[in-house]
């Protein structure tokens, strides 16, 4: 029970966290300007010139590459992992990117800057899809080589939707928030999937060869 109060109490944590900061960054005058400092201040210095590199890096984590992507991390989970962590994994990489999409025409609102960004821009999608990903490379496998580059990649791309002018900070922080409170809800312990995973353990054991 304490665990499933903590895993409760995370999840509920991170959903108002990520509320507080939309309603800092659109609701109040303060939030507004400091985004908007924030964003002037990592902004690329040199406009388009130079920018190609950070561009394609964005784009690795557009729709396409993250459907394909989320099909191998689901096929690797389930192969090598089992059905409860594909299960979980899937829950995070469709939860939270799904939540993105959906909220982003829901909360548009027009934001005046000197990068133009699109109304439609809080949560940032390309957070949301580089951060989840690399949640679920973290649930599942523990090669701290892999570890390393997938967290390179995701904190690149986070990095460069603000670098390039994409999305304000908090498009990327409300990104990760929504990640982090899905990656609560599929690795809280459900009773209906505890007692499977349970039941499947003892019909595997009971298969076994008895040793003398």
């Amino acid at each position: 029970m304490d665990r499933r109060l903590s895993t409760a109490a995370a999840v509920i944590t991170t959903a108002f966290a990520a509320l507080a900061v939309y309603l800092f960054a659109f609701r109040t005058g303060v939030g507004r300007d400091l985004d908007g400092a924030l964003l002037s201040a990592v902004l690329f210095p040199l406009g388009e010139r130079g920018t190609g590199p950070l561009t394609m890096l964005v784009h690795t984590a557009d729709s396409g590459p993250f459907i394909l992507a989320s099909l191998l991390v689901l096929w690797f989970a389930a192969r090598r992992r089992g059905p409860l962590m594909a299960l979980r994994a899937g829950a995070i990489l469709a939860g939270a990117n799904l939540t993105t999409q959906l909220l982003q025409p829901l909360l548009a609102q027009p934001r005046p800057h000197e990068a133009v960004i699109a109304a439609q821009a809080w949560p940032s999608g390309h957070a949301t899809a580089a951060a989840s990903l690399f949640v679920c490379v973290l649930m599942l496998t523990r090669r701290r080589s892999v570890r390393v580059a997938a967290g390179a990649w995701a904190f690149g791309v986070v990095a460069c939707v603000m670098v390039l002018g994409w999305h304000f900070p908090s498009d990327a922080l409300g990104g990760l928030l929504i990640v982090a409170s899905w990656t609560g809800l599929a690795l809280a312990p459900w009773p209906a999937l505890e007692r499977r995973r349970a039941s499947g353990s003892t019909a595997a054991s009971s298969v076994r060869p008895s040793q003398a």
